[in-house]
């Protein structure tokens, strides 16, 4: 709230955020956001149904409108009404058939990237050379080609972890409880998460899979086939996640070391309630530890001989366990606040307000048909050829993404895009690669 030259009061400034959907960490940061940031209005236009309401509950108990799955004229008509629009981006297609769709429009626009940038999916530097104001989730992402640091901020989309309850004493004496928390698939684990867990756990200790158990039979499967029948149980998701983690004492957070996630809500979730993370290492995991002091050190694991080597003393020693419990629980409840995160982005939108409205039409920073806006999000030395074939990168891990039905693969966009031929043909390539 404000007031004008003459002294009268003025409407607080409406935010409205686009998203291709509000189901996971993006709904969560945006839900903490709308509840604390008061200075503000937020709408919020959804372009998939969700799944999980919290997001959008969050948005309408806060007073703000929710429009799901708009037709073209009202989706123009909600942002060219905005006094900004937030477009909460990574490479979604819904979102690209949307941004498409636009005629020009006057708007302040904002951009929070909610993946890292530095490999597959990169930022479609088009779209952000248009934005007053580019946000980033990781600071990892200064470091991504073609990103001129003086027009972007970071603010992470972390959950804030100001809800959750304090953590008990684990006994340390008693025999450690391990977990895995979160998207429990083969395109966001390390492709050898079996393995190397085989390898490293002794006979007897198993991991307690929380999350989507859809694959858990191919998962189970490797156990099998690897004489470890007991060594992962899946639960399913759990309704009640803060006194899930109160049970366990080890996070083992093995994802691929080329996985573009930076918020990773089941790692700071995991950590405030004292649950000792082993990170894979990946930067924008590293940046999510920056400032845990030797904790960081200890939880990042890149080989078996180092997964081993850290998960000795968590097996063994209590008392070890619990200094890095302790030294977690800390860190996380110090970085990622509720108010931290609408005090930065409060900032962002001060500074975006200050500037007027510009007419911009984002159909035409996307090129010519969905498959230039697909080779946006590409590195410069690509595979996807102009012939239809594809030759994927040699990294398992990011060759398994691309070759996911969704995480916005070639797969994914054409779905949403049956009419491009081009991406018909590279999914026909990727689907006989499989």
């Amino acid at each position: 709230m404000g007031r004008d030259l003459t002294g009268s009061t003025l409407a607080p400034a409406r935010i409205v955020h686009l998203a291709p959907h509000v189901g996971g960490g993006v709904g969560t940061a945006l839900a903490a956001l709308v509840r604390e940031d008061k200075a503000h209005r937020h709408d919020l236009v959804c372009l998939e149904a969700p799944t999980r309401t919290g997001a959008v509950d969050a948005f309408t108990a806060a007073g703000g409108a929710v429009h799901i799955a708009p037709q073209a004229a009202t989706l123009a008509a909600a942002l060219a009404s905005a006094d900004a629009v937030q477009i909460e981006l990574w490479n979604h297609p819904a979102l690209i058939a949307a941004l498409r769709s636009l005629p020009p429009l006057p708007l302040r626009l904002l951009l929070w990237c909610h993946t890292a940038g530095t490999s597959w999916p990169c930022f479609p530097l088009p779209l952000l050379r248009l934005a007053q104001r580019v946000v980033f989730t990781s600071s990892v992402s200064l470091r991504a080609d073609g990103i001129d640091p003086r027009r972007c901020a970071v603010v992470s989309s972390a959950a804030p972890v100001d809800h959750l309850p304090l953590p008990v004493p684990r006994a340390a004496n008693a025999l450690p409880r391990l977990g895995c928390v979160g998207t429990l698939s083969k395109a966001k684990l390390h492709p050898d998460f079996v393995p190397l867990l085989a390898a490293a756990l002794p006979a007897g200790q198993s991991v307690a899979m929380i999350g989507d158990p859809t694959e858990a039979p191919a998962l189970l499967a490797e156990c099998a086939a690897l004489g470890r029948p007991d060594l992962l149980h899946f639960e399913g998701w759990c309704s009640d996640m803060p006194r899930r983690l109160r049970q366990l004492d080890v996070l083992l957070h093995l994802l691929q070391p080329s996985h573009y996630g930076t918020g990773e809500n089941a790692l700071v979730e995991a950590m405030a309630m004292g649950v000792v993370p082993l990170v894979w290492r990946n930067a924008a995991e590293l940046a999510l530890l920056r400032g845990a002091g030797h904790v960081a050190d200890s939880a990042v694991v890149d080989d078996l001989a180092s997964l081993r080597v850290a998960l000795e003393p968590l097996l063994n020693d209590g008392e070890h366990r619990a200094r890095l419990s302790a030294a977690v629980c800390q860190h996380a409840r110090a970085q990622f606040r509720t108010g931290r995160l609408s005090a930065q982005m409060s900032e962002v939108y001060r500074a975006a307000l200050a500037q007027p409205k510009r007419t911009l039409t984002l159909a035409a920073a996307l090129g010519t048909c969905p498959a230039d806006a697909f080779r946006l999000f590409l590195p410069a030395a690509h595979g996807y050829r102009d012939d239809g074939t594809v030759a994927l990168p040699r990294d398992r891990a990011e060759a398994a993404l691309m070759r996911s039905p969704t995480k916005g693969s070639a797969l994914h966009f054409a779905r949403v895009f049956p009419d491009d031929f081009l991406l018909a043909a590279w999914a026909r390539a990727l689907s006989a690669a499989a």
